[in-house]
């Protein structure tokens, strides 16, 4: 995330070795999910200053909500977990739910037209 003069920027990749290392040093804070591909881990790697590259030893075993928190808006390196919004902190959107998605029965052709739209 990168903030200056009241203008905020919020960069999400699930790619990182695919983000310019110029751009990704631009960045002052950092919240790092799981990240299992080692190209991606080397990246992210590069751009800590060398007493916090030990961070991402860890990043291969992170769980499900959880994330590494370094850089300026963080007092100290830290491990979090991202809570789970309430229903009314949810997108108002017709996206399909991907967990339940997958568990339930297909959608049907007029149903899927409706997210299209």
């Amino acid at each position: 995330m990168f903030v200056e003069h009241g203008i905020g920027l919020l960069l999400v990749s699930q790619r990182p070795s695919e983000v310019e290392a110029t751009v990704l040093s631009q960045c002052n804070s950092w919240i790092i999910l799981l990240i299992t591909n080692d190209a991606d881990r080397e990246h992210v790697r590069a751009i800590f200053p060398d007493s916090m590259a030990g961070l991402t030893k860890m990043l291969s075993g992170l769980r499900r909500q959880e994330a590494i928190f370094v850089g300026q808006a963080a007092i100290l390196p830290s491990r979090i977990l991202i809570r789970s919004l309430t229903q009314e902190q949810l997108p108002r959107s017709n996206d399909i739910n991907f967990d339940k998605g997958w568990q339930g029965v297909s959608m049907t052709a007029e149903e899927l037209g409706i997210i299209a739209n």
